[in-house]
């Protein structure tokens, strides 16, 4: 079973990030994504996290982040135990690197509206949770 994380980037008006993918990206060209990537060997989901926020968009810092519980999914006869994060970041400066050749902030619906990759609809249903999440989490931000 291959390992990977998802991560829902959303950043200070609660837009998610979306990236399109480009013709130097092994599959999907022209496709909307978000950030995911494999594990490696030795390494764990929360450095894969890391590594490929600034291996994919230069993020190194951010305001908070989220693990959920990882859900296996299969595509084409391959099984994958995703782990799902949720990254909010304060700022929308982000450095797209060979796989991706334009990101928007979109709102949650909008993003279902893109030409998304298939993979997809099972993990942002996973990720509608997240976002509930951040709702509440700014809730008591601003009641603090």
């Amino acid at each position: 079973m291959v390992k990977t994380i998802s991560t829902l980037v959303v950043n200070g008006e609660n837009k998610i990030l979306a990236l399109k993918r480009s013709r130097k990206a092994n599959q999907h060209h022209g496709k909307w994504d978000i950030i995911s990537g494999r594990i490696k060997n030795g390494e764990t989901p929360n450095e894969c996290f890391e590594r490929e926020l600034f291996e994919k968009i230069g993020l190194t810092r951010y305001l908070f982040v989220e693990k959920k519980a990882p859900f296996v999914y299969q595509e084409k006869g391959l099984k994958k135990l995703v782990y799902p994060y949720l990254c909010k970041i304060s700022h929308s400066r982000i450095e797209l690197n060979h796989l991706y050749q334009q990101f928007k902030w979109v709102t949650f619906n909008e993003f279902f509206q893109l030409d998304y990759i298939p993979a997809l609809k099972t993990y942002l249903e996973i990720f509608n949770q997240f976002i509930a999440l951040l709702l509440a989490f700014q809730s008591k931000q601003i009641a603090s």
